[in-house]
């Protein structure tokens, strides 16, 4: 896990961020299928410039074996960010203009957490190039990816 306020692609490639939590029944899931499918369906040159990162918005059960293990049922590589508490995952939410509401203390019967289920493509300086609204389907991501990735500067090595 990784401090949030650090969330930026290696230099010359391209990170796509996602906040959600590994409890969610059904838009998390189905996110991280169609963000897979995009990813397996590019180019052998763009694909390894192309790195899956989700922020957890449940840091209190999602802890970093559990985010870990759930992203590993969709990548191969990924980043995995646990901010430390509510606030810093209101925080770094409100960075990006993602909507979390989280009601109740972890644990109890009466926490719910709510999110919207967008996709975030982030340069290597930390800039959101484009968003990807829940429900976009898989081949209208890696097209954009393609192009996003076309238009970023040679990677460094």
């Amino acid at each position: 896990a990784g401090a949030v306020s650090e969330v930026r692609a290696a230099a010359g490639d391209l990170l796509v961020v996602y906040f959600g939590y590994t409890a969610c029944p059904d838009v998390c899931p189905t996110t991280m299928a169609d963000l897979g499918a995009a990813l397996r369906s590019l180019p052998t040159d763009i694909a390894p410039r192309v790195e899956p990162a989700m922020v957890t918005i449940d840091p209190a059960g999602d802890t970093a074996p559990v985010l870990q293990g759930w992203l590993a049922h969709f990548f191969d590589r990924y980043r995995a960010y646990r901010p430390a508490d509510v606030p810093a995952v209101r925080a770094s939410a409100d960075a990006f203009g993602a909507r979390v509401e989280i009601d109740g203390e972890p644990g109890t019967p009466f926490y719910h957490v709510r999110h919207t289920g967008g996709l975030y493509a982030v340069d290597d300086a930390g800039r959101i190039l484009t968003t990807w609204p829940f429900g976009t389907e898989p081949d209208a991501i890696a097209r954009d990816i393609r192009d996003l990735v076309a238009d970023l500067p040679a990677p460094t090595t």
